[in-house]
């Protein structure tokens, strides 16, 4: 048990502190992919309007954020594999509050 963090063993806040760890990074690369294809957007509109060449850029970077969004969503510790040992928790916190 740790004091910090009350009634959560070290392996529990371990894989709770990588997981906001990579969701950290997903933030950061969606971040910088809304600043990037907004300034690619702004470039490819005031130069050649007619052409919408910014919109490949974006699909495909896009692409890559999608895969790091699932990739994160995954392996957060609500995830399918984890879901059981959650659920038990939860009725035994119940079980423990309603006496």
């Amino acid at each position: 048990m740790s004091p910090e963090y009350p009634g959560f063993t070290e392996t529990e806040i371990a894989r709770a502190r990588k997981h906001v760890r990579r969701l950290r990074g997903f933030y950061l690369h969606l971040s910088i992919y809304v600043l990037v294809v907004g300034a690619m957007a702004v470039v490819n509109l005031a130069t050649t309007p007619h052409v919408l060449w910014f919109l490949w850029s974006a699909f495909g970077w896009g692409i890559g954020i999608v895969a790091h969004g699932a990739s994160v969503l995954a392996s957060s510790p609500g995830a399918a594999g984890n879901w059981e040992d959650r659920k038990v928790r939860e009725l035994l916190e119940r079980q423990t509050r309603a006496g």
